[in-house]
């Protein structure tokens, strides 16, 4: 039995991972700063509360002894991290270190790194590929491209096999629309208790939006490749925001109006993730298509917040 350690995995993305690590047959450990909330919270696997910060962190996960490490432990908050970049790098940077530097003294054979499309900032064409010099644009993004460069030297140095994945922006049940989620979780949870959500500028700006399960099947399927390196896990496709929220907002069956309100100043105005490195390397593409992914969120929500 293949020994897991999922670092954030009482998270949104973390507790779907958790649950396919399981269904796999692994034995799972989590190490998080929270517990997991019910409908997070996988009991076939060993929540540890801890902060990967802290110089504990070393004799946890010796004592875990994991043949492969998923860090998916951050702080997500782009806003935040630019009143706020000294909290964001520890976090994200230090924070990131203490783990690989804890996965290589336990003898981890594969770390896997949870990054962020913020890493490439604005670009002069999309869809993004990992050719593109990155030029993040807030320190959220540039402690995902450092926790990258930190992990490729655990690659070089330690001949460890790491791969960081370059997300575009996830989706799907177990999202709460709070201040760190993304539109659809936000937009989701406004309508369906009648609210109007904000919509910044004129709608214009595009993201690309991956599903969450196929998002997990991206994580697996690096921790088992033989490729180390950076690699996108989108759809190609971008979407501007005011066009989403038409599709969910008409899947509600709702005709209730977004607020306009000013746009983010240092937003990236446009993006997509081209795939092609990731599907050649690792037979992996998303499946779910952006509408059927609505679909499933807005069920889950109806049932969360009934």
């Amino acid at each position: 039995m293949q020994s897991s350690l999922v670092t954030g995995g009482s998270g949104f993305i973390g507790s779907h991972l958790v649950d396919a690590l399981i269904a796999r047959g692994d034995a799972v450990t989590i190490i998080d700063l929270v517990e997991p909330t019910p409908d997070r919270r996988n009991t076939r696997a060993t929540y540890v509360v801890a902060d990967i910060r802290d110089r504990q962190l070393e004799s946890i996960i010796a004592d875990i002894a994991p043949n492969a490490v998923f860090h998916l432990a951050a702080h997500i908050d782009d806003r935040a991290s630019v009143l706020d970049p000294m909290m964001n790098a520890e976090h994200n940077e230090l924070g990131s270190i203490n783990v690989f530097e804890s996965a290589k003294r336990a003898g981890a054979t594969s770390i896997v790194f949870a990054s962020s499309c913020a890493a490439y900032g604005a670009q002069e064409s999309v869809p993004v590929s990992e050719s593109m010099t990155p030029r993040p644009q807030t320190p959220y993004g540039i402690s995902k491209l450092a926790g990258e460069l930190y992990l490729d030297s655990y690659a070089t140095r330690y001949g460890l096999h790491t791969v960081s994945l370059r997300f575009a922006n996830v989706y799907g049940p177990r999202q709460y629309g709070n201040k760190e989620a993304g539109a659809i979780a936000i937009f989701t949870e406004k309508l369906l208790r009648n609210e109007a959500p904000f919509l910044n500028g004129d709608g214009s700006t595009t993201r690309d939006y991956v599903f969450v399960l196929d998002v997990v099947a991206a994580l697996i399927a690096a921790s088992v490749s033989v490729d180390s390196g950076v690699y996108n896990v989108g759809t190609g496709r971008e979407i501007p925001t005011a066009a989403l929220y038409e599709m969910i907002a008409s899947e509600i069956a709702t005709d209730i109006r977004p607020i306009p309100r000013a746009d983010v100043v240092d937003a990236v105005k446009c993006m997509s993730l081209d795939t092609t490195s990731i599907q050649k390397a690792m037979f992996w593409q998303s499946s779910v298509e952006l509408e059927e992914g609505i679909r499933e969120t807005i069920a889950w929500y109806r049932k969360f917040l009934s």
